[in-house]
C-alpha cells in the first residue's frame, strides 16, 4: 500500500477514475429505473385492457341472455306465425346493435389504452436521453472542477519546491516554472486504501433519504388510488341502481299500458306489438346504462395507470436528484481524505527537514534524489573531511546533471565516470562540452 513515505499523496486520490466511476453508476442506475417503471406503466396498460376486455364479454353474455329470456316470454303470447318471424328479427337486429354498442365502447376504450402506451413510450425515450445528458454534464463539470484544482495545487507545491531548491542555489525548477512547464497530474495510479473510507457511511445517509422520497411517493399514490376506487365503487352502485330501476320501470309502463288497452279491448296482436317495442326499448336502455359503466371503468383503468406513472416517474426524478447529491458528497469526501494526506506529509516532511530529512519533503514536491541530498548536503553535496566545503563543484554541475543522456553521444564526446564517493578520486580528467576538467 502507497504511503507518504514513499510517494507524493497528491497522488493518493485518482478523481478521473473514481468520478467516471461514480457516474457510470448512478447513470445506469437512473436508466435501469427508467427502463423498469415503464414496463410497469405498460402493465399496468395492459391490466385495464385486459379488465375492459372482460368486462364487455360479461355485458355482452347478460344482454344476450336478456334478450334470450324476452323473446321466449314473447314467443309464449298468441301471434301469428309471420309476426313470431318479424319479432324474433327485430329482436336479433336489436341485439346485435346492443352488442356492437358494447363492442364500440370496449374499441373506443383499447384505442386510448393504446394512444397512452404509445405516449409513454415517446416520454420515456427522451427522458432516458435526458437523464444521461444531464449526468454525463454533471460528469465532465466534475472532471472539470478536479481537475482545475490538482493544477492549482500542483503548481503551488512546484513554486515551493522552487523557492526551496534556489535557496540551495538549485534554480531548474524555477527556470522550468518561467519555461511555463506546469506540473502533470497523476491520472494512472490507483487510489490509495483509505480515501474512500467514508463512502459506506454517506451511502447510507443518501439510501436512506431515497427511501424516504420513494416512500412519500407511495403515499400520495396509494391515497389517490383509494379514492379513485371509492369513486369506481360509487359509479358501479349508480349503474346497477339504474338498471334495476329500468326493469321496474318496463314492469310498470307494461301493466299500466295491458290494464289501459284491456279496459278498451285490444287485441292480442297488437298487444304482443307493444310488448316487443317495450322490451327493444329496455334492453336498448340497459345496453346504454352497461356502456356507460364500461367507459367509467375503462377510464378509471386509465386514470390508476396515470397514477402509478406519476408516482414512479416522481421516484425516479428523486433518484436523479439524490444520486446527484451523493456523488458530490462522495467526492468531496475523498477530495478531503487526500488533502489530508497531503497536510499529513507536509507536516511530517516540516518535521523531519529539522533534522536535515528531506525525504518526506521530496516525495510531496517531485524532488530528484540529487536534489534532496543538495537539501540535506549528503552524497556528493558532504563536506569534505576535514573541510566546509563540499565535493560538489558548480563548475561541474551541468555535468552531473546532464550525465544521464549520454548515450547517444558520440565516442568521442563520452564522458568519463567520475567517483562520487566523499573520499574518493577528484582529480580525474572529465570531457564536457564546455572544455576538460
Amino acid at each position: 500500500m502507497a504511503t507518504i513515505k514513499d510517494t507524493a499523496a497528491t497522488s493518493a486520490l485518482n478523481e478521473d477514475k473514481y468520478i467516471n466511476k461514480l457516474y457510470g453508476s448512478s447513470g445506469d442506475a437512473q436508466k435501469k429505473m427508467l427502463e423498469e417503471n415503464y414496463a410497469l406503466n405498460t402493465g399496468e396498460l395492459d391490466e385495464a385492457k385486459k379488465q375492459v376486455q372482460q368486462q364487455t364479454q360479461t355485458n355482452i353474455q347478460r344482454t344476450n341472455a336478456e334478450s334470450k329470456l324476452m323473446a321466449q316470454g314473447y314467443g309464449q303470447r298468441p301471434i301469428s306465425y309471420g309476426g313470431s318471424q318479424q319479432a324474433a328479427l327485430a329482436q336479433w337486429n336489436q341485439r346485435q346493435a346492443d352488442n356492437n354498442a358494447l363492442i364500440g365502447k370496449q374499441n373506443d376504450a383499447v384505442y386510448e389504452i393504446e394512444r397512452q402506451r404509445t405516449l409513454l413510450g415517446q416520454q420515456y425515450a427522451a427522458e432516458i436521453k435526458r437523464a444521461q445528458a444531464e449526468n454525463d454534464m454533471e460528469k465532465a463539470q466534475a472532471l472539470y472542477d478536479a481537475a482545475k484544482a490538482e493544477d492549482a495545487q500542483l503548481l503551488e507545491l512546484k513554486k515551493e519546491a522552487a523557492t526551496m531548491m534556489a535557496g540551495k542555489g538549485d534554480n531548474s525548477i524555477m527556470e522550468s516554472l518561467q519555461n511555463g512547464e506546469l506540473p502533470q497530474r497523476d491520472t494512472t495510479t490507483d487510489t490509495w486504501d483509505g480515501i474512500l473510507k467514508n463512502e459506506d457511511s454517506i451511502n447510507a445517509i443518501y439510501n436512506a433519504k431515497q427511501e424516504a422520497a420513494a416512500q412519500e411517493a407511495q403515499s400520495a399514490y396509494m391515497a389517490k388510488l383509494s379514492e379513485l376506487m371509492a369513486q369506481q365503487r360509487q359509479q358501479e352502485q349508480k349503474t346497477d341502481q339504474s338498471l334495476t330501476q329500468a326493469y321496474v320501470d318496463a314492469l310498470q309502463k307494461g301493466r299500466n299500458y295491458q290494464e289501459v288497452q284491456g279496459a278498451y279491448g285490444q287485441g292480442s296482436g297488437t298487444a304482443a306489438q307493444a310488448a316487443l317495442a317495450r322490451d327493444m326499448e329496455l334492453q336498448k336502455r340497459l345496453t346504454e346504462l352497461r356502456g356507460v359503466q364500461a367507459a367509467s371503468a375503462a377510464q378509471s383503468g386509465i386514470t390508476g395507470a396515470g397514477y402509478g406513472a406519476d408516482m414512479r416517474a416522481a421516484i425516479a426524478k428523486s433518484l436523479e436528484s439524490t444520486n446527484s447529491e451523493r456523488n458530490k458528497a462522495l467526492i468531496d469526501a475523498a477530495e478531503k481524505e487526500e488533502q489530508t494526506m497531503i497536510d499529513l506529509q507536509k507536516f511530517t516532511g516540516d518535521a523531519a527537514a529539522k533534522n536535515n530529512d528531506y525525504s518526506i519533503l521530496g516525495k510531496l514536491y517531485g524532488l530528484t534524489q540529487d536534489q534532496v541530498d543538495r537539501l540535506q548536503g549528503t552524497g556528493i553535496y558532504a563536506p569534505k573531511p576535514g573541510s566546509k566545503e563540499p565535493w560538489y563543484s558548480e563548475s561541474w554541475s551541468w555535468f552531473l546533471r546532464n550525465q544521464k543522456n549520454d548515450t547517444n553521444t558520440s565516442s568521442s564526446s563520452k564522458y568519463y565516470e567520475i567517483d562520487k564517493t566523499p573520499g574518493g578520486e577528484r582529480n580525474q580528467v572529465v570531457k564536457t562540452p564546455y572544455g576538460t576538467k
